[in-house]
C-alpha cells in the first residue's frame, strides 16, 4: 500500500480520501453556480440603476443583464488559467502549497465579492475572478489522493472529477437561502470563507508536501523464449555428439563378442 512520502500515515487511507472528497465538493468548482448567484444579485437590486427605471417583465433590463453576464465568463476564464498555473506549482513546490495557495485564493475572491456593491465599491469580477482562480488548486492537490488505494485508484479519480461539478451547487443553495430565510447575500458569502480556512487547516496537516507515488511493483521471473530453449537444446545435442565421436572406437571385436548372451539381452 502507498504512503505519504512526507510522514506515515496517520489515520486509515480511506480517512484522507474522504477528507479530499469534501475539499473538492466545497470548494474547486463553486464558479460554474453563477446562476444562482446572479438570481441573487437581481433579487437585492445591484445593477438596477443601469436601467433608469425602465424594466422588462422579469424585473431586470438590457443593461443590467449585460453587466451581471459579463461577469461568469471572468470565473470561468481564470479556472481554465489556473490548471496551467497550479499545474507549474503543484510539480515544483508539491500538493501541500498548491492547495494553501488555492484556498488562499478562494478566501480572497469571497471576501472581495462579499464586499462588493454596484453602488459603492464594484469588484464582482476581481472577486469572482480570485474564487474561480483557486478552484483548480484546491482540485490538483488531492488527485495524487487516489494513489493511496491503487486497487480502485481510477475509481477514485472519478469521484473527484465529478464533485468538481458537484461544487457548482453551492451557489443554487445560496440562492434557496436567500429566497426562503431572507439571508442576505453579504452574509451567505463571508459565512462560507470558513470552509477554505477548513481546508487550508486540513492542508496543513494532512496534504503531503510532494506527491503520493503508487506502490512500486515485484519485478516478475522472466521465462525463457522459445529460440532460447531450442538453442540450449541443439548446444546440448552438439556437446552429446562431440563427446561421442572423442570416445575410442578401437575396441578389439573380441570384446563385443565376449559378452554373455544373458547380458546383452538386460542391455538390449
Amino acid at each position: 500500500m502507498a504512503h505519504l512520502p512526507s510522514k506515515p500515515l496517520r489515520y486509515s487511507p480511506l480517512f484522507y480520501i474522504v477528507v479530499a472528497c469534501f475539499a473538492s465538493a466545497l470548494a474547486s468548482g463553486i464558479v460554474f453556480g453563477w446562476a444562482g448567484m446572479v438570481l441573487i444579485l437581481i433579487r437585492e437590486g445591484e445593477f438596477q440603476e443601469l436601467c433608469n427605471g425602465h424594466f422588462d417583465e422579469d424585473g431586470t433590463c438590457r443593461a443590467q443583464s449585460a453587466v451581471l453576464a459579463g461577469i461568469y465568463p471572468w470565473g470561468a476564464v481564470s479556472t481554465m488559467l489556473g490548471f496551467s498555473i497550479w499545474g507549474q506549482l503543484i510539480d515544483r513546490k508539491g500538493p501541500r502549497t498548491t492547495c494553501l495557495a488555492g484556498c488562499l485564493s478562494i478566501i480572497t475572491g469571497l471576501l472581495i465579492f462579499s464586499a462588493s456593491s454596484s453602488k459603492t465599491f464594484n469588484a464582482f469580477t476581481v472577486g469572482y475572478f480570485f474564487m474561480g482562480m483557486g478552484g483548480p488548486g484546491v482540485q490538483l492537490s488531492i488527485l495524487s489522493f487516489a494513489n493511496l488505494l491503487p486497487q480502485v485508484r481510477n475509481t477514485v479519480l472519478q469521484c473527484f472529477s465529478g464533485l468538481f461539478v458537484v461544487s457548482s451547487f453551492i451557489f443554487s443553495i445560496f440562492q434557496f437561502l436567500n429566497l426562503h430565510f431572507d439571508i442576505s447575500r453579504r452574509t451567505l458569502v463571508l459565512s462560507y470563507v470558513v470552509v477554505p480556512v477548513c481546508i487550508l487547516l486540513c492542508a496543513l496537516s494532512y496534504w503531503p508536501k510532494t506527491g503520493i507515488k503508487l506502490p512500486s511493483q515485484p519485478a516478475q521471473p522472466s521465462l525463457p523464449s522459445s529460440s532460447s530453449t531450442t538453442t540450449i537444446s541443439s548446444a546440448s545435442v552438439a556437446q552429446h555428439t562431440d563427446k561421442k565421436e572423442a570416445s575410442p572406437d578401437n575396441e578389439s571385436p573380441s570384446l563385443s563378442t565376449s559378452y554373455e548372451p544373458s547380458k546383452v539381452a538386460v542391455a538390449v
